[in-house]
């Protein structure tokens, strides 16, 4: 349990989807030496079905928050690269278009 998933202020080089399980989103707060995230404060939660991460690759932005198991969790991870290597090399435009189509739904 609570293991990190992502930590503010790293690089994003994926996006995450929930498959099974409950995710934390944390803001603030510091990594200890030993790896664990002291303080901080939580924003909000994630569970199966949803994603995080495609805001910010849109961007080209850190992680603005740190996530956290809060139990035992699957998810599919998706590199920046495969990303690319699918979608071509203008990433932020496709994820963008994308958007944008399924808000007009």
């Amino acid at each position: 349990a609570n293991a990190r998933v992502v930590t503010q202020g790293d690089d994003q080089t994926a996006i995450y989807f929930v498959k099974k399980g409950e995710l934390c989103v944390m803001q603030g707060g510091a990594v200890s030496a030993k790896g664990e995230l002291e303080g901080g404060q939580e924003t909000s939660r994630l569970g199966q079905g949803e994603c995080f991460g495609e805001t910010m690759l849109q961007n080209n932005e850190p992680w603005p928050f740190t996530v956290l198991s809060t139990g035992r969790s699957e998810m599919l991870c998706v590199s920046v690269r495969e990303l690319k290597e699918v979608l071509g090399a203008d990433l932020a435009a496709v994820l963008e278009r994308n958007f944008v189509l399924s808000g007009l739904k």
